[in-house]
């Protein structure tokens, strides 16, 4: 039963391949890690363009589908306050290809970690989770923006 499951999962990526639906790209950034803790604003969130993020070998360019943003019915996803908007996004990504979890391979070459950056399209989002299948077919990330 497990072989015809997996036989059926990668059937049906070739078929999203096939209808052309992964029309983004998906380049990873990554800060050294020696470089302690991430440069953040006064509000606490992350600089999503610092200088010393570079672009990953072999992870630049990968085909994807950027999802819609996810709604949170507990929550405003827009804050108006007295000098400003505030803007939470969080997303998800279908990548085209297995990448593993940094977490769990941190020595492959090809993981992803949720420190990265995600530039897709032009925009810059944190990772939150990497979700790669055990089928090793295709990788799904959580990501997120907050602008000001």
């Amino acid at each position: 039963m497990q072989q015809g499951l997996g036989f059926d999962l990668g059937l049906a990526l070739t078929t999203v391949e096939q209808a052309g639906l992964f029309v983004s790209l998906a380049s990873i950034k990554r800060r050294p890690s020696t470089g302690g803790e991430p440069t953040v604003d006064p509000l606490g969130q992350v600089d999503t363009v610092p200088a010393d993020y570079t672009a990953v070998a072999g992870l630049q360019n990968i085909p994807c589908m950027l999802a819609v943003n996810r709604m949170k019915p507990d929550m405003a996803a827009v804050q108006r306050l007295e000098d400003r908007f505030d803007t939470l996004q969080e997303r998800h990504c279908l990548l085209d290809g297995y990448f593993p979890d940094g977490a769990v391979f941190p020595a492959d070459p090809l993981a992803i970690f949720q420190r990265d950056l995600a530039i897709i399209d032009g925009g810059t989002y944190e990772i939150m989770a990497v979700e790669p299948v055990s089928q090793h077919s295709f990788t799904r990330l959580a990501v997120r923006s907050f602008t000001q």
